[in-house]
């Protein structure tokens, strides 16, 4: 089912658009959540550089990926990497947002993918 949203989000609204990324993040997570985890990168990390490019670096859904991604480079062993992804997703939403907010506590205790 996000393989033809996605094609149809590609189709109406574009490669860039925020409810396509939103898509392709969506897919990184099931890819994820079904263990494969290489495809799940390859997912996350197109949402990441189109979200970064399309909102910017400091916008939360941008954020939610940069989370993602460092829950699966935990699941991959790729503990300095998850690590740096945890401190970039933490710092930005504690900006964005403050210490206090749900996004940010998700962060300081990551488990689940963010949606």
């Amino acid at each position: 089912m996000y393989d033809r949203a996605l094609a149809g989000y590609e189709n109406a609204l574009g490669t860039e658009h925020k409810s396509t990324l939103d898509t392709v993040n969506n897919l990184g997570n099931l890819h994820s959540d079904l263990g494969r985890l290489e495809d799940a990168e390859m997912m996350y990390d197109r949402a990441l550089a189109g979200k970064e490019k399309a909102l910017g670096p400091g916008h939360t859904s941008m954020l939610d990926t940069v989370n993602n991604l460092g829950i699966l480079y935990k699941k991959q062993g790729r503990l300095k990497d998850a690590e740096m992804m945890y401190d970039r997703a933490l710092a930005s939403y504690e900006k964005a947002l403050g210490p206090g907010h749900t996004s940010t506590l998700d962060t300081v205790e990551p488990g689940e993918p963010l949606l």
